[in-house]
């Protein structure tokens, strides 16, 4: 009688494929994940004017992409300057090819980008730790609710997320094996980032100095100034058809001015609506001194191109004279910022529920950085990651902050977090 029963090292068990094929487990899973939200479960628990998919507009740009050839809010013919094109050029894309599957086609690509954001969790964690830090990194972002609600809808956040998390590994890769490709590599993700939106255009700028000061390589000025060229490369064609447009000096886009507004009345009142943006900015006043009018962030979009600018610009105005006349606003700014950046969502249960993911992952990732730092120093490989997590958090609180900003950067804070070895107290760094 012939056995069925293998020897015991052929066995089979449900977590073979992760022991044997880790990357292809994260990824898949975090994919299928997505997939399984955006079009099973999303549809059904956001119904009425809520369920609009491209919140922010970018469908219409898109489609002003496809039809006129010039970044425009479709219908309008008028070029805009108040958004970058990297992200409405994908959606045009995914129109052009099948414009009848909007926005599926847009939440299965997001699918994609929300598995090789967890792939390249994976990648950095191999790259700092060891095999079995980088599958729980890789695995935390798979599975993290955050990241897969804004993989459902077509605004920035999950092609940015990706971004970021592509910085990062290109850092590592550059600092580990510098080399032309991985030069350009770094070039190019950063130069894309800041095409997507313009608070990545600083960390183009960060990055380069970073290198400079932590690689120990002979030639790290070189590779440096390399990463730069390429990110201003790739920047410097947009900027000039924004001079062309508007005869101002616009490196990726404005809406400076609107977003400082918006952070104002949001730091001026948050006492009054600690748990809603949407409550808070019931008590916004965009009063033009020249004209009177309300500004809506519809309205400037909708407004003619160089009318549009100039509201933005009264804005700016409006904000910087306030800051010298009130201090005090500037410092409720700095007090009340990276406490909104971290929790404040739509509504008050939004809220609670993203300061639940939020806030242990933040106080994990802070008693990580620090030791980290105490080891390591301040300029090192190791660091960098660190340096433009707080880079990036610290470029968004004199402006405009919700929560929603700070899922760019969860699958690195996974990353640091998951490097951590607390039985033994030391950092795996």
């Amino acid at each position: 009688m012939v056995s069925n029963t293998r020897p015991r090292n052929q066995q089979r068990h449900p977590l073979h494929l992760l022991n044997k094929h880790p990357r292809s487990a994260v990824f898949l899973l975090a994919a299928c994940a997505s997939l399984f939200f955006s079009l099973l479960i999303h549809p059904r628990i956001i119904t009425g004017t809520d369920y609009e998919v491209a919140q922010d507009g970018y469908d219409r740009l898109a489609q002003g992409l496809l039809h006129y050839g010039t970044l425009s809010y479709y219908p309008s013919t008028f070029p805009t300057v108040l958004r970058g094109p990297a992200y409405p050029a994908v959606i045009a894309a995914l129109l052009a090819i099948n414009g009848s599957w909007y926005p599926q086609s847009v939440q299965c690509t997001q699918a994609l980008l929300h598995g090789c954001t967890a792939l390249l969790a994976y990648g950095i964690g191999l790259m700092l730790f060891d095999r079995k830090r980088a599958f729980i990194a890789g695995l935390l972002t798979a599975l993290h609710p955050y990241l897969i609600w804004y993989a459902s809808k077509a605004i920035t956040e999950s092609f940015s997320t990706f971004l970021f998390t592509a910085v990062v590994f290109c850092v590592i890769s550059l600092a580990r094996n510098p080399g032309i490709v991985t030069t350009l590599l770094l070039g190019f993700a950063l130069g894309v980032s800041s095409l997507c939106k313009a608070s990545f255009l600083p960390l183009a700028l960060l990055t380069p100095v970073l290198l400079a000061l932590s690689l120990s390589h002979k030639h790290r000025v070189r590779f440096a100034l390399g990463v730069l060229a390429v990110a201003l490369l790739l920047v410097a064609p947009w900027t000039i058809r924004n001079y062309n447009v508007t005869h101002q000096f616009i490196p990726v886009h404005s809406l400076l001015g609107y977003n400082l507004r918006v952070g104002d009345v949001q730091a001026e009142f948050y006492e009054k609506a600690p748990l809603s943006f949407l409550q808070l900015l019931s008590y916004r006043d965009f009063d033009i001194s020249s004209r009177g009018d309300t500004i809506s962030h519809y309205g400037i979009r909708n407004a003619e191109t160089m009318t549009a600018l100039r509201w933005d610009n009264e804005l700016l105005s409006k904000s910087l004279h306030r800051y010298i006349h009130e201090p005090l606003l500037v410092l409720r700014k700095l007090l009340f910022g990276p406490i909104m950046f971290w929790t404040l969502s739509s509504t008050p249960l939004a809220t609670v529920i993203i300061s639940l993911l939020q806030l242990p992952l933040l106080a994990i990732f802070t008693v990580s950085a620090v030791r980290t730092f105490k080891t390591r120093g301040v300029f090192s490989v190791q660091t960098i990651p660190i340096i433009l997590v707080m880079a990036y958090f610290a470029f968004h609180i004199p402006i405009f902050t919700i929560a929603r900003f700070s899922v760019v950067l969860v699958p690195t804070m996974l990353v640091c977090a998951s490097g951590w070895n607390w039985r033994n107290e030391k950092q795996i760094l």
